[in-house]
């Protein structure tokens, strides 16, 4: 599983900062760095399956047999992710 390199979060968390915006990363893996885009004021919004969209069913049963890659196709996001985004909102405006 690749994750980004460092470098790449940081050049992200800078774009934000430019734009006034909070960094939220929404991937399937940063373990590695999760500590630190929180203390840059940031959000890992972590996935245990990747999600495809409408159409791409043959691809994601091909990466899914083949490659063992956790992956679906669906048309919304799950539900316990939704509450973990949306308490960290909350929390967020709570703090400012």
């Amino acid at each position: 599983m690749a994750v980004m390199d460092l470098e790449e979060i940081d050049l992200k968390i800078k774009m934000c900062r430019f734009l006034e915006l909070v960094p939220v990363f929404a991937v399937r893996w940063i373990k590695p760095h999760q500590k630190h885009v929180k203390t840059q004021d940031g959000f890992c919004w972590v996935f245990k399956t990747q999600i495809f969209p409408l159409g791409f069913e043959e691809l994601t049963k091909l990466l899914r047999h083949r490659l063992k890659i956790p992956v679906i196709v669906r048309t919304d996001l799950p539900e316990k992710s939704i509450r973990l985004f949306e308490n960290w909102v909350k929390l967020r405006i709570c703090d400012h």
